[in-house]
């Protein structure tokens, strides 16, 4: 699946949008549980301007990984290019609450360690 993912990844670098998406849609036909694949394909869309459909995509993959800020950010973007202000303002606080607690965990990591080492 690397091996798709990185494909994909040059056909948007390269600004090859459906061939991308083809590339990805057969993918998810095989991997129904795959995040990555979705958000990708989210983006495809996102960037073509197609919202309904990056909509679409984007929660999905916010709903097989929940712990993905970046997922929510994506998914905010959408919603904002789509004119759905409050949709947007939701999705970023979930990318936010995602973040803060990877912040609190680490300042929690951090001090433990501090604590042990000494």
């Amino acid at each position: 699946m690397t091996t798709i993912k990185n494909r994909a990844h040059y056909l948007m670098r390269t600004q090859q949008y459906d061939k991308a998406l083809d590339l990805l849609l057969e993918a998810i036909e095989r991997e129904r549980e795959n995040a990555q694949l979705y958000h990708l394909a989210g983006r495809c869309y996102l960037t073509q301007r197609k919202t309904a459909q990056a909509i679409d995509f984007l929660q999905q993959a916010t709903l097989l990984d929940e712990e993905r800020a970046e997922y929510h950010t994506k998914l905010a973007n959408a919603y904002e290019l789509a004119g759905e202000p409050k949709k947007a303002l939701e999705s970023y606080q979930r990318a936010f609450n995602t973040l803060s607690d990877m912040l609190y965990v680490s300042k929690r990591l951090a001090f433990l360690q501090e604590r042990l080492a000494s």
